[in-house]
């Protein structure tokens, strides 16, 4: 895990209010599940004004990558191999795209971001983060 690339992370799409407690759960291994279950259903809550754009549904891989600008992105996802590493953008979505589990691409600039949260019912909410 990078850890200061993930405090940036913070510190660029979320809220003053609630920064420094996602960033604890994002350095603690233990509570990096923590940081899911808070985004996954109420992601609202949590993001700063950096909201470009909010899906109802996943937008297709191609617009994701050409929204991030950038071929190497640091990838925050539970139990994938990609977790808190850089990694190529169209290899990591193949594999967490529309999976059903939530997931957060950040470019190495760290000024746009793709955030996929989890399934709930029939919505499968994604956004498109900007600083």
């Amino acid at each position: 895990m990078e850890k200061e690339f993930e405090l940036n992370i913070c510190r660029a799409f979320f809220d003053k209010r609630c920064r420094e407690r996602l960033y604890y759960e994002l350095s603690a291994a233990k509570k990096r599940r923590c940081f899911f279950d808070r985004i996954s259903h109420t992601a609202d809550d949590y993001l700063s004004d950096c909201v470009t754009k909010r899906f109802s549904k996943p937008p297709c891989t191609d617009d994701i990558s050409s929204f991030l600008r950038s071929k190497e992105c640091y990838v925050i996802a539970l139990n994938s191999v990609y977790d808190g590493k850089f990694a190529d953008i169209l290899q990591a979505l193949e594999e967490l795209w529309c999976c059903g589990e939530p997931f957060m691409t950040v470019n190495k600039d760290c000024t746009a971001a793709y955030l996929e949260t989890e399934y709930d019912f029939s919505v499968h909410t994604a956004f498109f983060l900007e600083v």
